[in-house]
Formats: structure tokens, C-alpha cells, sequence
């Protein structure tokens, strides 16, 4: 099958979401056919959307926002033990068969998909043999990688067996950070919610998405009834949208107890010489006091840049056209090379590859 490109909401993406809307609507009124509903969308889901190239990254966003709404759907189903042993038995066939990775984020759910501690437990013991192996190679120097690692973390955190998931974590000679973030909420569960913050801090690196662990330490801090400092904190890094009225509502729906003219105030702050780009989210928000002092702005400030130039704009273009045909390149480093050519219009060699 030729692969299709997908550069925005296509047909696929509306059905996936159209599937996972009738799913929230059953919960209300059959939550274990719900469920039911919900692991069979989650088995379909990477098989139906493999061959469709979304070098824009719309399609892989949607599946993880179906992850992310599913998940909770199995496990608050009430079935019997039997009937979810079933369902986590084919989701772990799912996650294993899952190329390119759509569903990868479903692991992180592992221990709460089994609802309940024993069988979290049961999972967790069933996993470590392989974790532990793969861990005894990256000891010894070898590459060495498993899909059950985030499913044996999960499952071993939501059954509460935090010193046995410290020890294995300990195991790791190069720990990744999101392997990590599960130390860090072990030493949440057990009081120890600001050595669970220092350790996500002290992950921060050129290899380690800040806002992604400020997702984190923010969440910690909910958790543990801290909202006032989880805001003060990580409430405005923690969170990107597409858009800037997307950025605020995202973070007013988490803390709906602060004032929205504070948010905004803290979002404009946040973007020192963009401010003018608030101009129209406070004026959509009825913040007229910040939309006139956005309004006042020279409008080479409201827009964030300097006056439109006609070359600056080719050269946007030309960007764009070139990010669009990136898929077809294997590696940033390679992206950024054709850029350089495409804008500086510098000369190639003979016989390599055509930049476009």
C-alpha cells in the first residue's frame, strides 16, 4: 500500500475521534461495554493507521489524545477479573505489534489498566525478568531496549511495591528520563514529594524536553494538594498549544481557582518581545484592560517581529516548503542541511542527493 501524507484532520483522524467520542458517551450508560469498546479501539488503531506518512505529526497527536481518553475507560470498567485479564492480554498483543509507535503511550497506563493492586502486582513479576535482562545488557555496554520496561514501571508503582521499583530503576547505568519520572513519583507516594521535584530538576539536560518534565514536578505537586505552587512554579512552562487562546484555555482548565486575568498576565510575561501576540487572545477573552495595553503597542511589536519584509516572507516560504518534503529525510541534521541550501542557495555536489 503507498503510504498517504497526511498535513492536517483527514478522514482517518475524524473517524478515530468520532469512534472515541461514542465511547465517552457509553461510559455514562454501559461502562463495561464501554470498556469493551475501548480495548478493541486501541487493538485497531495502530494496525488501521500504519501506512499513512503524518510527517506533520497531526495523526500521531490524535492517537495519543485516544490513549489518553481510552485509558481511563478500561479501568474504571467493572468487569470481573477474568474479562480484564483478557483485554490486558490483547492490548499487550497491541503494544507489541504497534509499528510505527501509536499507542507506545498506553505502557505508561499499565498498572492503572489492571485496577486493581494484585493484579498490577501479578503483571509487574511477569514483566521484570525481561526488564532485568535488558538492564544486565546496557550494564554490560550493549544497546538494549524492551516495550514491557514502561508497563513493568507502571505496574509496579500502582501496586505500590515503590522499593522494588527504586531498585530496578537503580539498575540502569544511562537512565532516560521518562524511566525516571517514575522514581520521582515513587518518592511522591511514599511523603517525599520534594525529592521527587529535585529529581525530575536534576534531569534537565539538552536531552530532556523541559516542558515535558515540568509536566511532571507540576503534577507531583497537584497530587499532593500543592496547587498554588504547582501554578507558581510549572503552570505556564508546562503547557504549549497550537495557539495562544489554546495555551490559556488549556491552563485554566487545570487550575480553575486561579484568576483567569492572572493567567493571561503570566502568559504575556512568559513571552518577553512577543507580548503584542496577546492582543487578541485577551481582547477574545473580554481582558480589555490587557488588550488595549496589547493595542497600544508600535504594531511592529504587536505582531512579535520587525515590519513585513517581502524577502523575509520568500525566505518563510521557502522553509516551509522544504519542512513539508521532510519526510523523506532520515535525520534533523539532514533537514537542516537541505535548509542551508534551499536558503543560502549553495552549490551542491555532483551525484548526491537532489535538495528540494
Amino acid at each position: 500500500m503507498t503510504p498517504v501524507t497526511i498535513t492536517g484532520m483527514t478522514g482517518h483522524d475524524a473517524g478515530i475521534i468520532g469512534h472515541d467520542q461514542r465511547n465517552t458517551h457509553m461510559a455514562r450508560t454501559d461502562p463495561a461495554l464501554a470498556g469493551e469498546g475501548a480495548v478493541l479501539l486501541l487493538e485497531k488503531l495502530s494496525p488501521a493507521v500504519n501506512q499513512i506518512d503524518s510527517s506533520s505529526g497531526a495523526l500521531g497527536n490524535a492517537s495519543n489524545g485516544v490513549v489518553e481518553r481510552m485509558a481511563p475507560l478500561i479501568a474504571a470498567a467493572p468487569v470481573p477479573r477474568r474479562v480484564r485479564e483478557k483485554w490486558l492480554e490483547r492490548l499487550l498483543d497491541a503494544i507489541h505489534e504497534d509499528d510505527p509507535p501509536y499507542i507506545e503511550s498506553l505502557g505508561e497506563h499499565w498498572g492503572a489498566l489492571c485496577a486493581d493492586p494484585a493484579l498490577a502486582s501479578h503483571w509487574a513479576d511477569q514483566l521484570l525478568p525481561m526488564v532485568r535482562l535488558v538492564l544486565a545488557d546496557r550494564r554490560s555496554g550493549t544497546y538494549a531496549y524492551s516495550k514491557s520496561s514502561t508497563l513493568c514501571y507502571s505496574a509496579l508503582f500502582h501496586a505500590g511495591r515503590f522499593d522494588d521499583l527504586l531498585a530496578l530503576l537503580a539498575l540502569d547505568p544511562k537512565p532516560y528520563w521518562h524511566d525516571q519520572q517514575w522514581a520521582a513519583k515513587a518518592l511522591a507516594a511514599r511523603g517525599d514529594v520534594d525529592g521527587g521535584i529535585s529529581l525530575m530538576e536534576a534531569l534537565r539536560s539538552r536531552y530532556a524536553p523541559d516542558m515535558a518534565l515540568s509536566a511532571v514536578a507540576e503534577q507531583l505537586l497537584v497530587d499532593a494538594g500543592r496547587v498554588d505552587d504547582a501554578y507558581a512554579r510549572y503552570g505556564i512552562q508546562a503547557t504549549s498549544a497550537n495557539t495562544n487562546i489554546a495555551t490559556f484555555r488549556a491552563i485554566a482548565k487545570r487550575y480553575p481557582g486561579i484568576e483567569p486575568s492572572r493567567i493571561l498576565g503570566d502568559l504575556i510575561a512568559s513571552t518577553p518581545g512577543e507580548e503584542g501576540k496577546w492582543f487578541a487572545t485577551a481582547k477574545t477573552l473580554k481582558q480589555y484592560d490587557l488588550a488595549l495595553a496589547r493595542r497600544a503597542e508600535p504594531r511592529s511589536e504587536r505582531c512579535g517581529q520587525a515590519d513585513a519584509s517581502g524577502v523575509v516572507e520568500g525566505l518563510d516560504n521557502k522553509v516551509k516548503v522544504t519542512m513539508r518534503k521532510s519526510y523523506g529525510f532520515r535525520t534533523f541534521r539532514i533537514t537542516e542541511i537541505a535548509l542551508y541550501h534551499v536558503l543560502g542557495k549553495l552549490p551542491e555536489p555532483e551525484l548526491t542527493h537532489r535538495f528540494y
